[in-house]
């Protein structure tokens, strides 16, 4: 099994000082963003539980990267439906692409209620 070491950095928002977690990324289970912010405590919203479907969880992708792997059709289709902003991911889908060779990705909570 590869590991692999990875730091997911949160921007500061009004919410959320800025925090840098370090992360080891294990090959054979895919790891979301999610996951790594319940693991580490970090409050985020998830109203169904990670399932992709309400869309509270959304994080902003701060810079161009490919940290993540590429959206999911369900997270294509539930981002449409959303009308999601471009740089936004719903955290419960965002995979962490374990052979990227990028190591740090900058992301932002996003508090903003859906209409």
């Amino acid at each position: 099994m590869t590991v692999s070491r990875k730091t997911l950095t949160l921007a500061e928002t009004f919410f959320q000082e800025e925090a840098k977690l370090e992360i080891d990324v294990k090959s054979s289970s895919p790891v979301t963003l999610l996951d790594i912010f319940n693991a580490n405590k970090i409050s985020i919203n998830q109203s169904c539980g990670g399932n992709g479907t309400c869309g509270t969880c959304r994080v902003e992708i701060m810079q161009k990267t490919d940290y993540l792997k590429p959206q999911s059709h369900h997270e294509i289709e539930i981002s449409q439906e959303l009308v999601l902003r471009p740089r936004e991911r719903l955290s419960c889908q965002a995979e962490i692409d374990q052979a990227s060779k990028e190591i740090d990705l900058i992301v932002k909570i996003v508090n903003e209620v859906i209409d």
